[in-house]
């Protein structure tokens, strides 16, 4: 964020409410309908990052990760989210943040029922760091890797993360898409990254990346055998909508060995070169020997 923006009105201060305890909870100046127990303050869609964040694991305050994880495990809904003041200057947003905490009071120093681990108004809205702090940056991840052991353990959390409190992860997940990824969302979203302002803009990978990350594919295999979506999925194909071919490769007894809309696909599954099967057919000779290829006509509507 720039100066210019820190300077307009779009930051606020928001409040996280326990759906489970309604009522008339007044501190000061401040009232609410709920209970309150956590404050935060931003701009944007900062107020949705704690739902976030506690589906993927990452955030560290754990009062507040555990008040989330009981409301929705028996309401099977995700907490009361306000927006208690809009249209604020960083520094605004800041000061009220900071007062509503103090008033309210904090669990973990004993002096009221909010997670928050800190009295507010502190953040790094707009910092902008200089070139040599970013190049020292660089220059002190240059040459460091991941342990076996270390990999193991992060692979590790990612495929679990939804075994444990699997059914509650997903309530919160759909209900999270539904309500924010709407068509308006997506395209304001796209507006924004679109052009330079893509932080992969300009970003190209020379050859040896390339290469590597064709090896790596190549090796994991995820699109190998029967995942490959050819097999199962017509191609979207030219936008005039030619006819299409589904492929279905023979032995010389006219047994069918298998069925995919992609010739490279088959020839693939069997080691042989593409272009030979294309040359044969049901009433033709056969390709070593061995294949026949029937084409079946399809029109596609995609």
């Amino acid at each position: 964020m720039n100066n210019k923006q820190k300077q307009k009105n779009i930051f606020y201060v928001y409040v996280y409410l326990d759906p489970r305890k309604p009522g008339k909870y007044t501190y000061g100046s401040y009232s609410f309908d709920y209970e309150p127990f956590y404050v935060g303050k931003g701009y944007e869609h900062r107020w949705k990052r704690h739902i976030e964040d506690y589906i993927l694991k990452n955030d560290k305050n754990r009062l507040k990760i555990n008040k989330i994880k009981k409301i929705i495990r028996i309401t099977n809904d995700i907490p009361i989210i306000i927006k208690y003041s809009e249209n604020l200057l960083e520094e605004d947003s800041f000061l009220l943040e900071e007062d509503i905490i103090k008033t309210i009071g904090r669990i973990d120093l004993k002096t009221g029922c909010l997670t928050n681990l800190t009295n507010g108004g502190e953040g790094n809205f707009g910092l902008v760091m200089s070139e040599e702090t970013k190049q020292k940056i660089r220059e002190s991840h240059l040459g460091t890797h991941f342990s076996k052991e270390v990999k193991k353990k992060l692979s590790d959390i990612h495929k679990n993360r939804w075994k444990e409190n699997g059914d509650e992860l997903r309530v919160c997940w759909k209900k999270w898409v539904k309500e924010n990824w709407t068509y308006e969302f997506r395209k304001e979203r796209s507006e924004k990254y679109k052009g330079e302002n893509n932080p992969n803009w300009n970003n190209r990978w020379n050859n040896k990346q390339r290469k590597k990350s064709s090896i790596r594919q190549k090796n994991k295999g995820s699109w190998l055998g029967d995942n490959n979506p050819s097999r199962k999925n017509p191609p979207k194909g030219n936008k005039n909508g030619n006819n299409k071919y589904i492929y279905t490769l023979l032995d010389k007894n006219y047994n069918v060995l298998m069925t995919s809309y992609s010739i490279t696909d088959i020839a693939d599954r069997y080691n042989v070169n593409p272009l030979g099967l294309k040359k044969s057919n049901v009433l033709g000779s056969l390709y070593k020997g061995i294949y026949r290829i029937k084409r079946k006509k399809y029109k596609n509507n995609g």
